[in-house]
């Protein structure tokens, strides 16, 4: 999929890292799983972002020796 607009798409992957950064943490509150689920839900773009940074931990990342996902770093 081919972004509609390059600046869109890097607003979305940006927000995309945020959110995933707060899911690893572990401090996601109900409130902020329902604007996490509004956000997705927003746009296209918003859950072509959240795909492609989850597949970046998902990918390489997580066979690199010693990687751990931030919100395991930060409980350790």
């Amino acid at each position: 999929m081919r972004p509609l607009n390059p600046a869109q798409d890097d607003l979305a992957l940006d927000a995309a890292v945020d959110w995933r950064v707060r899911h690893e943490s572990g401090r996601l509150d109900e409130a902020g799983r329902q604007a996490f689920a509004q956000w997705l839900a927003a746009a296209p773009q918003h859950r072509h972002a959240w795909e492609r940074v989850g597949g970046v931990l998902a990918g390489p990342l997580a066979t690199v020796r010693g990687f751990q996902p931030l919100g395991d770093a930060v409980h350790a």
